[in-house]
């Protein structure tokens, strides 16, 4: 049917002459209505959804027709430019005053506040290098339900989600202000786990290191490790990844499901919970580093892994940063599934001693080795790397003795940024 669909068109564009057919698109200016939401344990998709979908699908068939039809197509407006994209119009003081009541009404009092004190926590870290800014108002929702009714409420409102707040490029901060949404106070729980399937569901104000805590004496363990304190659902958000990634990958990979409200409030759920192939599009990544752009999640079902049986930690230094790269691009070269491979310059190394100058480390580019797996196999890989690392110059290996120096040595690597702009400093 396609064939002679498209031999069709090759027969009247050659009738015409084969002229190519001009198309200016027009930036639209479009106002949609949507039906009333369905309730919050709806699982059905909004409008705004099917529109997505719909420019999707219509995107598609013209490129499939483009080369057939032969059409020259011109924009009017460069991306980005006032002429092509809707200006963004937010509410007045009048507007959030009103949702400021409603949310007061739908909400015990005490979950909403406008206390200068936890504005300016929500929207400022010394963490971070972008300029504070603060939302209007904070709320700390109980559950999805609460979460339902504050989109519904903020119309023309900005909704920033907040969880862990550790980030280091601004995700929480407010630069329109708005309606700041804090997870980590109520939505905290650990709802379910499938230690068998070896998935778990939580909350967003879950934090990674008090999941771990929790999956330990089952044997599990949820595998992704960024800073100290991140939460669920930022890293979700950001789609991050930890100093685990080059054995474990980032968040995409370990995410099954979502619970997600939409900006009209509509409650989706991206999957259900069996690991099983399907067609259509893979709604669960599309939310998995979107910040809050596309909807607030209130619910993650994780994939777990198993806890290995040995852990070993181990530091090595080197002359130049080049032959440091070097080691980290021939161990993964040759097949050695290290737990977490970091490298650290001499800046960091000192800022490291700083914080805790009893571990008296070289300062000199260092690779941070984990290794872990049965300690047959984690002597193989040391046995592996240590010749690798002879061939590039690299210095002894330094070994953790103990469960508690192996947390040292390598929360190390992780507190090096607070410390960094002292050692640059001194």
């Amino acid at each position: 049917m396609l064939r002679s669909t498209l031999a069709s068109v090759k027969k009247h564009t050659a009738l015409a002459g084969r002229r190519p057919i001009t198309t200016t698109f027009q930036p639209r200016y479009a106002s949609i209505s949507p039906a009333p939401p369905p309730s919050s344990g709806s699982l059905g998709f909004s409008s705004a959804t099917a529109v997505l979908l719909g420019t999707v699908v219509g995107a598609v068939g013209l490129y499939i027709a483009t080369p057939y039809l032969n059409i020259t197509v011109k924009e009017t407006g460069n991306v980005g430019s006032s002429k092509a994209s809707i200006p963004i119009k937010y509410g007045t003081r009048e507007n959030l005053s009103k949702a400021l009541d409603c949310l007061r009404q739908v909400m015990p009092s005490e979950h909403v506040t406008i206390d200068e004190e936890e504005l300016r926590r929500h929207g400022y870290s010394n963490s971070s290098y972008h300029n504070e800014g603060l939302p209007h108002v904070v709320v700390y929702p109980q559950n999805t339900d609460e979460v339902v009714q504050i989109m519904k409420i903020a119309n023309e409102i900005p909704v920033i989600p907040f969880s862990g707040g550790t980030s280091l490029e601004g995700h929480y901060t407010a630069p329109h202000g708005g309606i700041s949404v804090d997870f980590s106070y109520h939505m905290d729980h650990i709802v379910a786990l499938h230690g068998e399937d070896m998935d778990v569901v939580v909350q967003p104000g879950v934090q990674w290191e008090d999941l771990n805590q929790y999956l330990k004496p089952h044997g599990l363990f949820f595998p992704l490790d960024p800073g100290p304190g991140a939460c669920i659902g930022g890293m979700v958000g950001t789609g991050c990844s930890g100093t685990n990634a080059v054995r474990y990958g980032t968040m995409r990979e370990w995410v099954l499901n979502l619970t997600v409200v939409m900006p009209d409030g509509t409650v989706v759920k991206t999957r259900q919970r069996p690991r099983k192939s399907s067609a259509g599009y893979d709604l669960t990544k599309l939310f998995i580093g979107s910040e809050g752009t596309l909807g607030m999640v209130t619910e993650a079902t994780l994939k777990l892994a198993v806890l290995p049986a040995e852990t070993s930690v181990a530091v090595c230094d080197f002359p130049t940063i080049r032959d440091a790269v070097d080691v980290s691009a021939a161990v993964v070269r040759a097949g050695v599934q290290v737990r977490a491979l970091e490298l650290l310059d001499d800046a960091m190394m000192k800022a490291i001693n700083l914080a805790n100058p009893k571990l008296g480390y070289v300062e000199k580019p260092t690779l941070f080795f984990k290794f872990s797996g049965s300690k047959a196999q984690i002597e193989d890989e040391i046995k592996t790397v240590g010749a690798i690392v002879k061939q590039h110059k690299g210095g002894k290996f330094k070994f953790a003795r103990s469960e508690k120096d192996q947390q040292d040595l390598w929360e190390g690597r992780k507190v090096d940024f607070c410390q960094l702009p002292v050692s640059s400093s001194s």
